[in-house]
C-alpha cells in the first residue's frame, strides 16, 4: 500500500461520498471541496472528472466549490477495493454495499 492510497483514503473518509443508484447496477463515488488541488490529486490517482459544484442558493461569501466524481464501474470497484482495508467500520460497510451492488448481489 502506498502513501498516496493512505492519504486518499483519509481524505475520502472525511469528505467523500458513495452513491448507490436504486434502480440500476450503478455506483458513483466522489468528493466536494473548495480546495481544487485536493481533487486534482484524487483525479491523478484514480481518474474521474472534476467540475464546479452548483448550488440552488449559494451564499455570496462562499468560496468556489468543485466536485470530483468517478462513475465507471471498474474504476469505482478498483478504488473501493484499494481503500476498503483502511476505511472506518461505517464507511467500510457502505463501500462493501457498493461492491455487492456492482456484483449484482
Amino acid at each position: 500500500m502506498t502513501h498516496d492510497i493512505a492519504w486518499a483514503t483519509g481524505v475520502f473518509e472525511g469528505e467523500g461520498y458513495i452513491v448507490l443508484h436504486p434502480k440500476c447496477v450503478s455506483v458513483r463515488i466522489g468528493m466536494t471541496q473548495s480546495d481544487l488541488d485536493i481533487l486534482e490529486r484524487m483525479q491523478q490517482l484514480f481518474g474521474g472528472t472534476i467540475g464546479p459544484k452548483s448550488y440552488k442558493a449559494k451564499p455570496a461569501h462562499w468560496k468556489p466549490t468543485w466536485q470530483w466524481r468517478l462513475g465507471r464501474s471498474a474504476e469505482v470497484r478498483s478504488v473501493l477495493e484499494l481503500m476498503l482495508p483502511l476505511l472506518s467500520e461505517r464507511r467500510a460497510c457502505k463501500a462493501q454495499d457498493a461492491l455487492d451492488k456492482l456484483d449484482g448481489v
